[in-house]
């Protein structure tokens, strides 16, 4: 049985990766050259989790998320998740 075969959610698999191999890279940005492992990744987006529960979001609540492609994109757009809310991704102004 796979990994794919165990896990059905996104936040299911990530939390998988991190305990298997948390060490990896699992997003590199080429611009700047800086990775965030899967263990980053799972462990930052769970403070932003706790942070939006602290603040009284609620299960199903969307949450607007208006960040550049970047690590904090990524990292809210879990800790929404992990938070049982809705990310709603919206680019930023160009200015």
């Amino acid at each position: 049985e796979g990994l794919l075969d165990t896990v059905s959610t996104l936040t299911e698999l990530l939390r998988r990766h991190a305990q298997i191999h948390g060490d990896r890279p699992h997003i590199r940005f080429y611009e700047t050259g800086q990775t965030i492992t899967y263990a980053d990744l799972y462990q930052d987006a769970l403070k932003i989790a706790a942070g939006l529960r602290r603040r009284g979001l609620l299960p199903h609540q969307t949450v607007g998320l208006m960040l550049t492609t970047s690590r904090e994109f990524f990292i809210s757009f879990f800790g929404c998740l992990y938070a049982g809310c809705i990310p709603v991704p919206l680019y930023p102004p160009s200015r």
